[in-house]
């Protein structure tokens, strides 16, 4: 473990964080020595970049874009589904739940069929290829 020498002031440590603002702001990193380099390069590379400004409206802003993106995003989705079901299977199985069982059978069934057909179809395809 290195030791640390006593007579440091906190005003040689300030120093070392001013050296690395002073880099971050200026690049001016001629005048150091190479370890110094590599080591505040590392240190650079390892801090993370926030998306979040220190003003919080532009903040609020960009969320409320997101959340505005987010929202659109689901709402095609909704669409789609409404499209493909229908509206009125939808209410209808919000209102029983005998329904909903029995539209989620009817899923398996064709998703069952579909499994069959391509197993039929991959069966026929090495018929056709052994030809």
């Amino acid at each position: 473990m290195k030791e640390v020498d006593a007579s440091k002031t906190v005003t040689e440590m300030s120093e070392k964080v001013m050296n690395i603002n002073d880099l971050k702001t200026t690049g001016n990193i001629k005048s150091m020595d190479p370890l110094r380099k590599m080591r505040i390069l590392v240190k650079l590379s390892k801090t993370k970049i926030s998306k979040f400004s220190k003003i919080p409206l532009k903040n609020n802003r960009m969320l409320v874009r997101k959340l505005r993106r987010h929202v659109n995003g689901l709402e095609k989705k909704l669409k789609d589904i409404e499209n493909l079901i229908g509206l009125q299977v939808i209410n209808l199985c919000k209102s029983e739940e005998r329904m909903t069982d029995a539209v989620k059978a009817l899923v398996n069934v064709f998703e069952e069929e579909l499994d069959k057909h391509s197993e039929h179809n991959a069966q026929a395809d090495v018929v056709v290829v052994r030809m």
